[in-house]
């Protein structure tokens, strides 16, 4: 509920600004006639006249306020925007009533099976939080020789079939990139 309300905050924040922008745009081009091009001034008049602008630059904390409010707003909005798409790691997973398991944990021991299957060189595994329970996303890298099949197989079949049961969890889906020493091209499965 949290990341909907976040979106649509940021949703209503970019068309804010996206229109407050195209209104100082249209007003620059002389777009605005009648009452409101009479209440936000014409393009050949400023919107704060000369007079205005010298008192303020008498005041250091004009500059401050001209350029810094800005600045900060900017940084709010692209670290907001920033946190909306990061991937949220599980750090503690309960799998029975008392019982939690560390997410790192699992996902290194993962990482650790995925490594003594024959043709892998590295690999390297998440547990990220999806809407329907965690999701385990694995990078394995293999031999320039290697039968992905057989490889992607023993993958889900030993690796990731020991991790999901030694913690008692139903299902645990997994999203792997594959890729092999001679940097042919990524294959993502799901």
């Amino acid at each position: 509920m949290r990341r909907v309300l976040n979106r649509v905050l940021l949703a209503l924040v970019g068309l804010l600004m996206l229109v407050g922008g195209s209104a100082a745009a249209a007003r620059s081009r002389g777009g605005f006639h009648g009452r409101l091009g009479d209440a936000l001034g014409t393009a050949h008049k400023p919107l704060i006249t000369p007079s205005q602008t010298e008192r303020l630059t008498e005041h250091g904390w004009w500059w401050w306020v001209a350029f810094g409010l800005p600045g900060v707003v900017l940084a709010v909005c692209v670290g907001w925007f920033l946190a909306q798409s990061r991937r949220r790691l599980v750090k503690a997973l309960r799998v029975a009533d008392a019982v939690t398991v560390d997410g790192h944990a699992l996902a290194h021991a993962v990482e650790d099976d995925v490594r003594r299957i024959p043709d892998v060189i590295s690999a390297q595994a998440r547990l990220v939080r999806r809407r329907h329970g965690p999701q385990l996303k694995l990078a394995v890298r293999a031999e320039a020789g290697a039968h992905p099949y057989a490889v992607l197989r023993a993958v889900r079949d030993e690796a990731v079939e020991h991790g999901r049961t030694s913690v008692g969890l139903e299902r645990l889906p997994v999203d792997v990139e594959f890729r092999t020493v001679r940097g042919l091209p990524r294959r993502h499965l799901h």
